[in-house]
C-alpha cells in the first residue's frame, strides 16, 4: 500500500471514529452551550464575565452570537475555560467516509465511461453495458487509489 493511501486510510479512520463517538451522543440545545453550561453550574452572567475579564454585556453577546451560529472557536474556548470546561469541536460525517468517496468515484468513473462510448458509438464502436459496469468499477479504484484529487473536481 502506497504512503498517500495509507495517511487517507488514517483520515478516513479518524473521521469515522469522531462520527461514532458524537454523531448521536450530542443533544441539541436551543439557548446555545455558553448559556446552557452557565446555567447548569448556576453562574450568572456577571459571575462568567468576571471570569472571562469582560462586561456582562459581552458575554450576552457572546451568548447571542453562540446562539445565531456566528461565534468563534476562540471565544467558545475561552467560555469553556473560565466555565472549568473543555471545548469539544469536529465535524462529523453522516455516513462512513469510505462510502462517500466510494460513491463519488462511481460517479466521476459513469461519467469517464458514459464519455467515452459516446464518442466510441460516433465513430459506429459500441461497448456492451457489461462492459461499461466492469469499466465504471475499475475506473473508480483507479481514481481511489491513484488520483483521488480528481474526486472532487467537477
Amino acid at each position: 500500500m502506497k504512503m498517500k493511501q495509507l495517511v487517507r486510510l488514517h483520515y478516513q479512520n479518524k473521521v469515522n471514529q469522531a462520527s461514532q463517538l458524537y454523531r448521536n451522543d450530542i443533544p441539541a440545545v436551543n439557548e446555545g452551550w455558553v448559556r446552557t453550561v452557565r446555567k447548569a453550574l448556576v453562574m450568572s452572567t456577571a459571575d462568567l464575565a468576571d471570569r472571562l475579564g469582560v462586561s456582562s454585556s459581552a458575554v450576552s453577546r457572546l451568548e447571542r452570537s453562540e446562539k445565531k451560529g456566528a461565534v468563534t472557536l476562540a471565544s467558545l474556548e475561552k467560555a469553556a475555560e473560565a466555565m472549568n470546561c473543555q471545548l469539544v469541536y469536529a465535524i462529523i460525517s453522516e455516513e462512513n467516509v469510505e462510502e462517500v468517496v466510494h460513491r463519488r468515484a462511481v460517479k466521476k468513473a459513469k461519467d469517464i465511461v458514459h464519455s467515452v462510448a459516446i464518442n466510441m458509438a460516433l465513430s459506429g464502436a459500441y461497448i456492451s453495458e457489461e462492459f461499461r459496469e466492469r469499466q465504471v468499477e475499475s475506473i473508480a479504484q483507479e481514481l481511489i487509489d491513484e488520483s483521488p484529487n480528481r474526486l472532487w473536481k467537477e
